[in-house]
């Protein structure tokens, strides 16, 4: 039971590679043990998957928000000519007479 209180008191501190030496026993403490040391593997396979996930999460937020500067850019680069074509329209309109429109009957 000591050692069992010790390997807990380690995973509380975070450190998941313990296993208790007491698992091959064949009785109950054995049991415990077996238990004990699977739960563990299953939370250390659960923190590589966790981690694997979290860095595929982080390497596509990465492309988002390059893609999202690619994007910002490109519309910068089409609105700045637009802008400058619609200036000059509006100068054009200004200088220019406006046509008059005939009725046709």
């Amino acid at each position: 039971m000591v050692e069992l209180q010790e390997k807990i008191a380690q995973v509380s501190e975070g450190n998941l590679d313990v296993a208790v030496s007491f698992a091959k026993r064949n009785d109950e403490m054995g049991d415990l043990g077996r238990n004990f040391n699977y739960m563990m593997q299953r939370l250390r396979d659960s923190q590589a998957e966790i981690e694997i996930l979290h860095r595929t999460q982080m390497s596509r937020a990465e492309h988002l928000a390059t893609l999202g500067e690619l994007a910002a850019g490109l519309a910068h680069e089409i609105r700045n000519p637009l802008a400058g074509i619609a200036g000059v329209m509006e100068i054009i309109a200004a200088i220019c007479p406006r046509p008059v429109r005939r009725a046709r009957w």
